[in-house]
């Protein structure tokens, strides 16, 4: 696990990264404010094959919207947070894709 200053140790780090493992998608899911964002960062550590996509940003909103399995494409990887926000990427992310998502959703 990471040890970072002022943040809680948690144990679902060490079950993101097992799930990283043998898993197609890894969905973090849970309230608001406790951590997902945080949780899937710190899983992805210093990856070098990681692509990070956040969906409240309004041109990455949009792009997700406009062409969903463009915006899935990605050979390694790849954080989609906010995946609450355009659904479809749910579908996406499961079949023709390369990229191993790792997604954060409120709910």
């Amino acid at each position: 696990m990471v040890d970072s200053p002022g943040l809680v140790t948690r144990r679902a780090e060490s079950l993101v990264r097992e799930a990283l493992t043998d898993t197609r998608v890894v969905l973090v899911n849970g309230a608001r404010q406790v951590g997902k964002s945080t949780l899937t960062r710190l899983t992805a550590g210093s990856r070098p094959d990681v692509l990070i996509r956040l969906l409240d940003d309004p041109t990455t909103l949009r792009a997700a919207h406009d062409d969903p399995t463009d915006f899935v494409d990605h050979d390694g990887l790849m954080i989609i947070d906010e995946i609450q926000l355009v659904p479809e990427l749910l579908r996406r992310s499961r079949c023709g894709s390369t990229s191993t998502p790792l997604l954060a959703a409120s709910s």
